[in-house]
């Protein structure tokens, strides 16, 4: 297994804790800009949420329960973190993500989901 270097998963961690932000904001304009996340998305990740009684709780990740791997066909990193809540309880649900890298070195997260574990 390759190792991971440590600023890609310090940019993958800054760029989850961003995406969570914006959730947590409902924050229509940021998700869509900066994580070309459509209204229809997010309704789909407050529905997530509110089946765990989390849609009015702000939620971060932790690097104790954050994983990055490299994708076998691209330059691309793929991400699965469990979800805590702002005080630091664990919760069911997990995100998954992907941080992209283009041509000029620049990163970008793309949504993939919120899930129940």
């Amino acid at each position: 297994m390759e190792d991971i270097p440590k600023h890609i998963i310090k940019i993958a961690f800054e760029l989850n804790q961003q995406l969570l932000n914006s959730i947590s904001e409902k924050s229509s304009l940021s998700l869509e800009d900066k994580f070309n996340i459509t209204a229809q998305i997010f309704e789909e990740i407050e529905e997530e949420l509110s089946s765990v009684n989390l849609s009015t709780t702000k939620l971060k990740v932790e690097s104790s329960h954050f994983e990055v791997f490299k994708y076998n066909d691209s330059n691309n990193y793929g991400i699965e973190a469990s979800l805590f809540t702002n005080d630091g309880k664990i919760t069911d649900l997990t995100i998954n993500t992907e941080l992209v890298i283009n041509k000029s070195e620049q990163y970008h997260l793309n949504y993939r989901l919120i899930e129940i574990m």
